[in-house]
C-alpha cells in the first residue's frame, strides 16, 4: 500500500513539472501506467547483399516514467554489422515520441541466407531499469548472377571462345573475381578469360579455350565461377569437343634391326603397324617380305596381320653364309609403307669336349689323371680354350695340364686329388671349357669311398654350450676304444677355437677313457670346436657347439701356459698361469692347484694373489708320481667370482746321475 501511495505521488509531482494537471486529473485516483519503452520499425524487413547497407528508422515512445534509453542489436549473423544515429535517444516530454536512424552494413563475408535478429532499447539515466525490443527479419541475397554463353561445338586444336555476363543487384559495384574449373575442361587445355576481375559497373568477360590437338572427344560442362569474399556463384555451358579431322597415315616398324643365325636356323622379327583415325573403312593391312638368301622361307603370324604381327624367317643347311637385307612392305588400301631389317647367315665356331674315362673312384690320399679331348667345329681361328672346374667337392683338388688350349691343341690331362678330408660319397664334377662367349662342359663322376673304421672313436658328452665372452666353460670328452687302442697312448688336439678367445684339451695325451675340453669364450658368434684323435691317415674327430655371447659384467679367465707341461721326477718346473680380464675387472685373484695325487705334488704360487695379467707357477713331482700324463686342476677365486680350468703335466723320468768328471783324477779346489 505504501508503495503504490509512493508511486502515485511521483506521478502528481510529474504532472504538476510538466503542466499536466488535467491530464493528471482525469485519471482515477490510484490508477498509474507501469514504466515501459516501446519500440516501431518503419520496416520490420531488410533486404541486403554484400558490400551494401539498409536503413531502418527506429521510433521510440517511453511510458510511465522513462525518458532516456540506449539503442543496440542482438543476433545479428557473422558478416552483418548495425549502428544506430543517434545511439542515445531522449523524449523532451511525456508522450513525444523520439527516432534514430539504424543502418545495417553487409560485408564481404557474410554468407547468402535468411535471419532475424532484435533491435534493442534500453533506458538510461532513471531508476526504472525498463527496457524495449523490436525484431527485425533480414535476408541476404546473392550480389550478382552469372551467365555463361557463346560457341557450343569444336574440334579438338581449335579454340572456343564463350561469353560470361554478370547481372549486378542495385547497389553492388565490388569487383568479382572469375575462375573456370580446370576439371571442367579437357586436359592440356590453355584457359584465357579477359578480363578475370570485373570492377565497377563491368559485367562482361570473355573466356578463350585452347583445345589440345589431343583432347578427347566428349560432352564437357565448363564451369566459369564468380567470386566476392565468401560469395561463390557458378554458371556452366556445355561444350561439345569433336576428333579432328586427320589425314590416313600408316607406320611399320620391326625389331630387332639384325638378327644372326647359322644355317638351318630359324629367327624371328616383331613387326608394330599403326594406323590413325583417318584410315577408318580402308580394311585389314596386307604384308610382303623380300630378300630371302636361297634355302630360306618366310612366314607372317598370323596370316592376316592384326597388329603385333611376327615374321619368321627359317634358313637350310644350304643357305650360305652372308648378310641379306629383307624389305618388309605393309599396305592397307592406297598407302604402302616399307621397314628393312637384316638376316646374317654366319656358321658359329664351336667346340666340345669328353672325358675319358667319365666315372672314376679315387680314395682319400690319391689322385688319378683323366684324358680330356677338345673337338673344334666352325672356323678355328682364336678358338682357345681355357680349362677349369666347377662343384667341385671340399677337400677335393682338380686341375688341368695345360690349362689353356690353344688351337693348335686338342687333349689335356685333369688330375683329380682328394686329400684326407673329403667326405665319402659321389659327386658330379663340371669340368668346363671357356672360349670367347662360348661354354662348354663335361661331367666327369667322382665316388670317394668311404676310409677304413677306427679302432677308436671321441665324443664330446656336451653337445652345446653358451659361455659368455671372457668367460670360461668345461666339456667333458669320451673314448671308445677297440682293438689295439686300447691302452694306448693317445694324442688329443683341438681346431675351431673361438675368435679371441681359447680351447684345449686335458690331458692332451691319455691312457684313459675321459678328457675334458676348456673353453674361454672370445667375440662374441657361434662357433664349432673340434676335438680328434691324432691316429692313423683319418682322425676320429667330433663338434662341440659354442655361443659365445656378449657380457658388460666384469669378470676374469684363467688361461695355463703351457696346456701341457712336462715335468721330470724331482725336478721343479715352471710355468704361467696367464689372467684375462674383461669389462673393467680389476679385482684381486688367489690360485690353489688340485692335483689327483695331493701328496705326491707340490705346487707353489709366485704371488699369494695378484690384481695384474699372471702369475708364475712352479710344479715338482716326486718319485712316487707315475710316469705319463696327469691332470692339474686350476681354481682362480676372486670375490664370488670362481673360474676353473685343468692342464696337463706329463711326469717324465728324472735324468740319471751325472757325477762330476775329474781329469787326471785331480779335484778341482771350489771356486
Amino acid at each position: 500500500m505504501r508503495r503504490a501511495q509512493r508511486l502515485l505521488l511521483d506521478a502528481l509531482k510529474y504532472c504538476l513539472k510538466f503542466g499536466l494537471i488535467a491530464s493528471c486529473a482525469v485519471a482515477p485516483l490510484g490508477i498509474v501506467a507501469a514504466p515501459a519503452i516501446n519500440l516501431q520499425l518503419s520496416s520490420a524487413t531488410v533486404i541486403l547483399v554484400p558490400g551494401t547497407s539498409q536503413s531502418i528508422t527506429v521510433s521510440a515512445a517511453f511510458v510511465g516514467g522513462p525518458s532516456r534509453a540506449v539503442l543496440g542489436w542482438s543476433g545479428l549473423p557473422p558478416g552483418l554489422t548495425a549502428t544506430f544515429q543517434p545511439t542515445l535517444i531522449e523524449s523532451p516530454e511525456p508522450g513525444v515520441n523520439v527516432t534514430s536512424v539504424m543502418t545495417i552494413t553487409a560485408d564481404s563475408t557474410v554468407v547468402a541466407g535468411r535471419f532475424v535478429f532484435d533491435v534493442i532499447a534500453a533506458e538510461s539515466g532513471t531508476d526504472f531499469k525498463v527496457s524495449g525490443q523490436a525484431q527485425v527479419t533480414g535476408i541476404v541475397e546473392e550480389p550478382f548472377s552469372l551467365t555463361l554463353g557463346g560457341s557450343s561445338t569444336a574440334n579438338a586444336g581449335e579454340s572456343v571462345a564463350l561469353s560470361v555476363l554478370a547481372t549486378r543487384k542495385p547497389g553492388f559495384t565490388k569487383s568479382i573475381t572469375l575462375s573456370v574449373d580446370p576439371a571442367s575442361v579437357p586436359i592440356l587445355t590453355a584457359v584465357r578469360m579477359t578480363p578475370m576481375v570485373l570492377t565497377g559497373n563491368d559485367v562482361a568477360s570473355t573466356v578463350q579455350l585452347n583445345l589440345d590437338s589431343d583432347a578427347r572427344p566428349a560432352l564437357y560442362r565448363v564451369r566459369v565461377t564468380g567470386s566476392y569474399g565468401s560469395t561463390r556463384v557458378a554458371s556452366s555451358h556445355v561444350v561439345n569437343v569433336l576428333l579432328a579431322p586427320v589425314p590416313p597415315e600408316i607406320t611399320i616398324s620391326a625389331a630387332p634391326a639384325s638378327a644372326t643365325i647359322a644355317p638351318g636356323e630359324s629367327t624371328s622379327y616383331q613387326l608394330a603397324f599403326t594406323r590413325n583415325f583417318g584410315t577408318l573403312g580402308f580394311g585389314q593391312f596386307t604384308q610382303t617380305v623380300s630378300g630371302l638368301p636361297p634355302g630360306a622361307s618366310a612366314t607372317f603370324l598370323p596370316a592376316v596381320p592384326t597388329p603385333p604381327s611376327q615374321l619368321v624367317v627359317a634358313t637350310t643347311s644350304v643357305t650360305p653364309d652372308g648378310t641379306y637385307p629383307l624389305t618388309v612392305t605393309a599396305m592397307l588400301g592406297t598407302l604402302v609403307k616399307v621397314t628393312t631389317v637384316d638376316l646374317v647367315v654366319a656358321t658359329p665356331r664351336n667346340f666340345t669336349m669328353t672325358l675319358t674315362p667319365a666315372a672314376v673312384t679315387v680314395a682319400r690320399l690319391a689322385n688319378t689323371d683323366i684324358a680330356l679331348e677338345v673337338q673344334r667345329t666352325g672356323p678355328k681361328s682364336d678358338v682357345t680354350v681355357t680349362i677349369d672346374a666347377l662343384t667341385v667337392p671340399a677337400g677335393v683338388v682338380v686341375t688341368s695340364t695345360p690349362t689353356v688350349l690353344n688351337t693348335s691343341t686338342t687333349a689335356a690331362s685333369v688330375k683329380v686329388t682328394v686329400g684326407a678330408t673329403a667326405n665319402a660319397g659321389t659327386y658330379s664334377i663340371t669340368v668346363r671349357g671357356v672360349s670367347g662367349s662360348l661354354t662348354r662342359t663335361a661331367i666327369l663322376t667322382l665316388t670317394i669311398p668311404p676310409p677304413p673304421p677306427s679302432d677308436v672313436t671321441i665324443r664330446v658328452l656336451t653337445l652345446t654350450t653358451t659361455v659368455a665372452s671372457g668367460g670360461t666353460t668345461q666339456i667333458p670328452i669320451r673314448l671308445t676304444r677297440t682293438g689295439t687302442a686300447v691302452g694306448a697312448l693317445l694324442e688329443l688336439r683341438t681346431s675351431g677355437v673361438p675368435l679371441g678367445g681359447n680351447a684345449w684339451i686335458t690331458p692332451s695325451t691319455t691312457l684313459g677313457d675321459s678328457a675334458t675340453l676348456n673353453v674361454i669364450g672370445g667375440n662374441a658368434g657361434i662357433y664349432f670346436v673340434g676335438v680328434s684323435v691324432v691316429r692313423g691317415a683319418f682322425p676320429p674327430t667330433d663338434i662341440a657347439g659354442v655361443t659365445v655371447t656378449a657380457s658388460s659384467a666384469g669378470d676374469f679367465s684363467i688361461l695355463p701356459a703351457p696346456q701341457t707341461l712336462s715335468v721330470p721326477t724331482g725336478t721343479p718346473t715352471s710355468a704361467a698361469v696367464q689372467i684375462g680380464r674383461t669389462n673393467g675387472f680389476a679385482g684381486a685373484v688367489s690360485f690353489v692347484a688340485i692335483t689327483d695325487r695331493p701328496s705326491d705334488y707340490q705346487v707353489t704360487f709366485s704371488l699369494n694373489s695378484t690384481t695384474g695379467s699372471g702369475i708364475g707357477m712352479t710344479i715338482t713331482a716326486n718319485s712316487n708320481v707315475p710316469t705319463g700324463p696327469h691332470v692339474l686342476r686350476l681354481r682362480g677365486t676372486s670375490g664370488s667370482i670362481v673360474r676353473e680350468v685343468s692342464m696337463t703335466v706329463d711326469v717324465t723320468s728324472a735324468p740319471p746321475y751325472m757325477p762330476p768328471y775329474y781329469p787326471f783324477g785331480i779335484k778341482r779346489p771350489p771356486q
